[in-house]
């Protein structure tokens, strides 16, 4: 049940909004945070084993930023936003209960991590859209000049965009505790 969350901007990204929105979104999960943006056209990623409250964002001026807020259903290792090849991801869904060292003779490539996001990373990295894998899924993947979201029928995501931003949010109530409005 973990929260994810992102904002891009046509200017610099409200870090003080966006920290507000990672706090919100602590209900769906207090075991860690992460989050990944985007600073001189590279994608940059940090994780803390903390909750969304104690995470310190360092001073980022970025125009997109991601972030998760994970719930541990197994060890906290492996946690997210997960990074490679300038792509990162920020999932929360089940994409497979196979065990991980059988993930690289299914999906045909190896993976650093036993985080089953990591899948749709790779997939996505090899040109298959996530979607067309079976699990459940919302989604945020950052690249160095967009934030992609897509969601499946199995987990809820909710988008709002005003004149300069777009925030992006996996419950509703995240982005309304946040007074943000016009969310779809």
């Amino acid at each position: 049940m973990c929260g994810i969350v992102g904002m891009s901007s046509n200017d610099y990204v409200d870090i003080a909004l966006f920290k507000k929105l990672l706090v919100e979104s602590m209900v769906r999960g207090k075991h860690a945070t992460g989050i990944s943006w985007v600073e001189n056209e590279t994608v940059k990623t940090m994780t803390e084993p903390v909750s969304a409250d104690k995470i310190q964002i360092p001073n980022i001026k970025t125009m997109s930023i991601i972030g998760h807020c994970r719930y541990s259903t197994s060890n906290i290792e492996y946690n997210q936003p997960i990074t490679d090849s300038g792509v990162s991801v920020a999932h929360n869904g089940v994409i497979t209960q196979t065990a991980p060292e059988n993930w690289s003779k299914i999906y045909k490539c190896d993976f650093n991590t036993e985080c089953d996001s990591e899948i749709l990373l790779k997939m996505w990295l090899k040109g298959i859209h996530p979607l067309e894998l079976d699990g459940s899924m919302a989604v945020l993947l950052l690249d160095k000049k967009e934030i992609n979201f897509f969601r499946n029928t199995e987990r809820p995501m909710y988008y709002a965009q005003d004149d300069n931003s777009t925030y992006i949010a996996t419950a509703k109530n995240i982005l309304e505790r946040c007074r943000i409005k016009n969310i779809s």
